[in-house]
């Protein structure tokens, strides 16, 4: 069942600030759009290095569980370098599979993404200040 929600509720639309020269893609900026959305965030960043290691810090509430999908699309420089679609639970994050309705902590966690990753430019690690979008679309 798709949620019906412009970035179904549990991260939406992602705007990467990337570092200096870096082998690594940052950002501490997420915007949920979906008009009273299941998901209200206090905290949110990460990082994702050109080997796949993806460090991600959460504080907020939620009000969906269970095991979720997500629809994952990156643009970078308009170009779209990833499209897939992630079960959570594969991911290793404890707090993420399944996920519980109410508060959300997740303080650090570390996945490696490396598989979705292959077709992201190496510009989009290595430009300064680089502007790349990623909309994520949860599904339960």
């Amino acid at each position: 069942m798709r949620l019906p929600l412009r970035v179904s509720s549990l991260w939406v639309l992602l705007l990467a600030e990337l570092v200096s020269a870096a082998d690594y893609i940052t950002t501490d900026a997420l915007e949920i759009c979906q008009p009273n959305s299941a998901i209200s965030v206090s905290y949110f960043t990460a990082q994702l290095s050109r080997d796949g290691e993806l460090n991600l810090a959460f504080v907020g509430n939620v009000g969906i569980s269970g095991k979720i999908t997500a629809d994952i699309q990156l643009l970078v420089y308009g170009y779209m370098a990833v499209n897939e679609t992630i079960n959570l639970c594969s991911l290793g994050v404890d707090s993420l599979c399944p996920v519980s309705s109410g508060a959300l902590d997740i303080p650090q966690a570390t996945a490696n993404i490396s598989s979705i990753l292959s077709d992201i430019p190496g510009i989009g690690y290595t430009v300064p200040d680089l502007d790349a979008t990623i909309v994520i679309y949860v599904k339960k």
